[in-house]
């Protein structure tokens, strides 16, 4: 199977026909794209159409003509709302939570519809896959990138298993930089904001040659430090950036090929925490006095290369399109880990990680009614994984241990859409996967380290280990369509989250593997442009049994202060509803809102959650299933305002405004610790000047300082001073506060 990858990889290379190929402006869709379709009369005010690769067709699709819940922001749109990273989106779409860990600085814990990931090690696989550039991200640390210079981002609700693969069992969010264009065009922006952060982005791009085009993207930001810590009475949160991404492509109508590469560098001071025994967890005191650059703080380097091809073949008009990608990652972090001015817990964290991956489809339409996709995916990752604590325990010496670990994937999946009727598509897909893992792990050792951490040189006290899982997932689905501009539709899918090996064992009683966690989802939907497209409503209902949930169960004992013990714990079900809405009420007003709701229960418990005081460790009874699951946000909901005032013939006012709030959500597994509720209000006001070539804004993200942390755990109190009556030593770690900022952009 990896021979024929490679293979295809040199016949073809990379393509994953882009994610936005267009987004119309209000007022003026295309007759290629809009739904009312070539010679149809539009009067007054239209919504944006935006057109999507959800589905890996020959042609790209209307977001609204796609059965799948979904949600897809241009990048356009993306540059206006001064978004900062992936975790900003969070406050666009319902049932999703975007968020930073803290743990190792840039680690995503993302949760789409209650499935979520809990920790930062490694080798605990995502419940939501992101793709990068037709790239599936192999680690959960260093994704979180800024959202500069992209076609545009679309965020796909419920399991993906049957085009995307494993790990996508909460849904996918697909990411796309911009091509390079056909003609010159360039475009920055610089950018000053709370900290104070100073930020350029720069990118210019046009034809080299007949058929032949270029693009180059460039990202500097400079942070001095939105916090403050009291130890020191310093800021705290410096941290600088470098990003560079050059592009060559290839088009001449029947066959396209575009190569790109990415270099990126971030370093700096790590994630400050606070411990909620000393500080006001809503607010942004803490007092660090470890972490900052030079004295533990931040490390990350990644380079990343794809080349996408794409090929008009005769058979069915359709496309053979290959994606081979190739990435390395370098991060190197130290955290104070107690939360305190008191050196009890100090830890430094190491990976290095490196990809290939390579995939290999055709996709093509049939007897006017069936559009079939086929193809083939192998994925190869190499991890070495290194961590040292230092405790007052073991007299605050370094004590490292780790892990590494090598993964082989590969895949077969085919799926197709045949019209039953003009109105009636039935869809029936698959993908029989086979996951292949090794590893050697060093535990912790509170008398004799095992690694080095410097010299990254290791014992392995439990090598060897080895697993393979295999699994198949099928889908099934109907959409009806009503009219050109609403459908509705229902699905039965499967997913499958890759069992594996932890590589942070601090104690032997620890499990040291967990087998994969497999999702059926159900799903009703539909989706409607209503009133000559000034309305749009898309709704939602889903229904999903987990098998052999993985957990990264984070418990406060031992020698190694916390065991993070990753375990199947439980069968689990969540059922849920969401909601969006857009109203274009005039040329210039466009009202939004969404909602989200969802539950879920203990189906069977297969690892004791919670035991009691009086009762026997490991024992499982009603306590335990009277728990609720963690990570996962009950209730969100947000509305937004987006307005435009034409000031003579080439300027233009615009003013933003977005509302969210998700509810509080537990934080572990014994429901001991919760997350905040987090309100945010972002907006911002702009003048553009020259036909929309200059614009001038000023913005506030997080408007009423809501304070929030991705991360919490307890620690024992054996790792902490002296602690307040009546107080538990908990650990959070931060996100920043009200940001305000001023930026200057311009596209000629």
């Amino acid at each position: 199977m990896r021979a024929v990858l490679f293979a295809g990889c040199a016949l073809f290379a990379v393509a994953n026909t882009p994610v936005f190929a267009q987004s119309n402006a209000a007022g003026a869709p295309s007759e290629e794209n809009s739904s009312q379709g070539a010679g149809a009369q539009q009067h007054g005010p239209v919504l944006d159409d935006i057109v999507v690769t959800a589905r890996k067709k020959a042609q790209a699709e209307r977001a609204q003509d796609v059965p799948i819940a979904m949600s897809a922001i241009s990048g356009d749109a993306l540059e206006q709302r001064q978004l900062k990273s992936l975790t900003s989106l969070t406050s666009s779409v319902p049932n999703v939570s975007l968020d930073d860990v803290g743990t190792i600085k840039g680690s995503a814990v993302f949760s789409i519809r209650g499935l979520g990931l809990n920790s930062s090690i490694p080798t605990l696989e995502p419940t939501t896959g992101v793709f990068y550039d037709g790239i599936y991200m192999g680690t959960s640390q260093g994704i979180l990138i800024d959202l500069f210079d992209l076609d545009g981002i679309e965020i796909l609700r419920g399991p993906q298993g049957t085009l995307f693969g494993k790990n996508v069992t909460g849904g996918a969010v697909v990411i796309r930089s911009r091509a390079p264009s056909d003609e010159l065009e360039m475009r920055g922006r610089v950018s000053v904001e709370t900290g104070p952060e100073y930020k350029a982005a720069f990118s210019v791009s046009g034809p080299l040659a007949q058929n032949l085009s270029a693009r180059l993207s460039v990202l500097y930001d400079k942070d001095e430090g939105w916090f403050h810590n009291d130890f020191d009475n310093r800021s705290w949160g410096k941290n600088e950036t470098f990003v560079i991404r050059p592009s060559i492509k290839y088009d001449n109508g029947s066959f396209n090929t575009l190569i790109r590469y990415e270099h990126g560098n971030t370093h700096g001071d790590a994630t400050p925490f606070q411990n909620f025994a000393f500080n006001d967890r809503t607010g942004f005191r803490f007092s660090n006095n470890y972490g900052r650059e030079g004295n533990g703080g931040n490390k990350l380097r990644w380079n990343q290369a794809t080349w996408e091809t794409n090929v008009d073949v005769g058979l069915g008009e359709g496309v053979i399109t290959n994606i081979a990608g190739y990435r390395n990652m370098f991060n190197d972090v130290g955290a104070d880990t107690d939360g305190t001015s008191f050196s009890g817990l100090h830890t430094r964290y190491k990976e290095h990680f490196e990809q290939f991956s390579n995939e290999l489809r055709y996709a093509g339409r049939f007897f006017d009614a069936l559009d079939l996709t086929v193809g083939a995916y192998y994925f190869h990752s190499n991890l070495r994984y290194y961590e040292e604590r230092r405790l007052a325990t073991v007299g605050f010496q370094p004590r490292g241990f780790g892990g590494r670990q090598k993964q082989d994937t590969w895949a077969i999946f085919a799926q197709g859409d045949y019209g039953l009727t003009d109105a009636l598509l039935l869809t029936v897909g698959a993908r029989y996967s086979s996951d292949k893992k090794t590893a050697d792990i060093a535990l912790f050792n509170a008398v004799t380290p095992l690694c080095n951490y410097d010299t990254e040189v290791c014992t392995y006290d439990r090598a060897g280990q080895r697993g393979t899982w295999n699994s198949f997932t099928p889908k099934v689905g109907l959409q009806y369509k009503i009219s050109n501009d609403a459908q509705v539709y229902a699905s039965a899918t499967r997913a499958w989250r890759a069992g594996g090996f932890n590589v942070r064992v601090t104690s032997p009683l620890q499990n040291l593997r967990f087998d994969q966690e497999r999702t059926t989802a159900f799903e009703i939907g539909g989706k409607a442009d209503l009133f000559d497209r000034r309305v749009r409503t898309n709704l939602a209902v889903f229904y999903n049994l987990v098998d052999n949930l993985i957990r990264d169960v984070n418990l406060p004992t031992g020698t190694g202060a916390v065991v993070q013990d990753s375990r199947n714990t439980a069968d689990i079900s969540i059922w849920g509803v969401e909601f969006e809405t857009q109203f274009q009420v005039t040329d210039q007003l466009r009202l939004s809102a969404f909602l989200g709701h969802q539950q879920a229960k203990y189906k069977k418990i297969r690892y004791s959650l919670i035991d009691l005081a009086g009762e026997a460790p490991g024992t499982i009874n009603a306590a335990d299933y009277a728990l609720k699951v963690p990570r996962l946000v009950p209730w969100s909901f947000g509305f937004g305002a987006d307005f435009n005032q034409p000031v003579g013939d080439e300027a233009e006012i615009t003013a933003k405004v977005n509302y969210s709030r998700k509810t509080r959500q537990f934080a572990s597994d014994n429901n001991t610790q919760f997350l905040l509720p987090l309100d945010t209000l972002d907006a911002s006001l702009g003048l553009s000047l020259m036909d929309k070539k200059l614009t001038f804004s000023v913005y506030g993200r997080n408007i009423l300082n809501s304070a929030f942390q991705g991360f919490v755990v307890a620690l024992p109190s054996a790792v902490l001073p002296p602690l307040p009556a009546g107080a538990t030593g908990v650990l959070g770690a931060m996100n920043e506060g009200r940001s305000i900022g001023v930026e200057a952009s311009f596209k000629f």
